[in-house]
């Protein structure tokens, strides 16, 4: 399992992705395919380099991953749009929004627990964790964002 927040899962994705770009010094022979992707208001963007970018990759390469951006994040559109290429081609991707809230969100109280108790549903639902035990305040709901198929 791979995660991160920011940066932090823009570049977790491009490592699950991405097995060819290694340090002379790796050793390649341990594996870098990850079983999921847990990733916080991930920073993709549509018009850089797209070699860093997931957009280019095969969906069916792309682990189960959960997303989980605020709705006022300005890193939220390229991932509507990473989320919708993804679904299209076949790839199992959750993405949840926090009403009104902006990048960075879950560290905040409250916003912190519903987004880690829907990040272990998801890893519990594949066998990687434990069941979440309590359920999150109402006032803290995040919506599930359907993928629009095209």
């Amino acid at each position: 399992m791979l995660g991160g927040g920011s940066a932090g899962g823009q570049l977790a994705t491009m490592a699950a992705l991405d097995g060819q770009v290694n340090d002379p010094g790796d050793d390649t022979t341990v594996s870098t395919r990850a079983v999921a992707l847990v990733l916080f208001n991930p920073a993709y963007q549509t018009d850089d380099d797209p070699r860093l970018e997931p957009f280019g990759f095969s969906a069916g390469a792309f682990p189960p991953a959960i997303m989980f951006f605020g709705s006022a994040d300005h890193w939220k559109n390229a991932g509507d749009s990473c989320y919708e290429e993804l679904t299209r081609g076949g790839a199992t991707v959750q993405l949840w929004v926090a009403p009104g809230q902006t990048h960075g969100f879950f560290n905040k109280k409250g916003w912190n627990e519903s987004t880690c108790r829907e990040a272990a549903l998801f890893l519990h639902q594949r066998g990687l964790s434990a069941a979440p035990e309590d359920p999150v305040p109402a006032s803290y709901a995040l919506i599930r964002r359907a993928a629009t198929k095209k």
